[in-house]
């Protein structure tokens, strides 16, 4: 995979990304790759939409603890607006995703840093 532009510390630094639990997940009512999460921060919660579908079932993320960017500007996907961006890794031939989560069960709404 190629290397993105370098950006600088400043750049990554206007990004908050925090721990939160996935409390509902569900396929979009539009769309086969999309999923629908409610997203629970700590100090508040957050519609994420992603198109993970074809990797997860949205039944077995309910309750895993994830990374996301909490301060994205709202997206629309298929008529649903998406307030977030859950991390995720995946390999050079689009065949494995894994989300980005904790080892442990941790505080929502802690930052990453």
């Amino acid at each position: 995979m190629e290397i993105k532009p370098i950006c600088s510390l400043d750049d990554f630094d206007k990004l908050d990304i925090r721990v939160g639990t996935i409390t509902k997940c569900e396929l979009h009512p539009n769309a086969d790759r999309l999923l629908v999460f409610q997203v629970d921060f700590g100090e508040f919660q957050r519609q994420i939409i992603s198109s993970i579908a074809m990797y997860y079932k949205p039944e077995d993320l309910v309750g895993k603890q994830v990374c996301a960017i909490v301060n994205l500007e709202p997206h629309k996907f298929r008529g649903l607006e998406s307030d977030g961006m859950l991390l995720c890794a995946e390999n050079a031939e689009d065949t494995m995703l894994s989300l980005v989560s904790t080892l442990e069960k941790i505080q929502n709404g802690l930052y990453i840093a």
